[in-house]
C-alpha cells in the first residue's frame, strides 16, 4: 500500500518529496517505511 501511495505521489501528483512521522518505538512501521525507500533525515524531540 505504501508503494502505491508513493507511485501516485511522484508520478501523478509530481511531488518531489514525501515525509511522514512515526513514533521511535514503532519498529515494525519504521522497517516498513525504510523498505519502501524512506530514509531518516531528522528527529523531533
Amino acid at each position: 500500500m505504501i508503494e502505491e501511495i508513493l507511485k501516485i505521489a511522484f508520478k501523478e501528483l509530481n511531488l518531489h518529496r514525501v515525509s511522514l512521522g512515526v513514533f521511535d518505538f514503532n519498529y515494525s512501521a519504521i522497517a516498513c517505511y525504510e523498505k519502501a525507500g524512506f530514509i531518516k533525515e531528522g528527529l523531533l524531540v
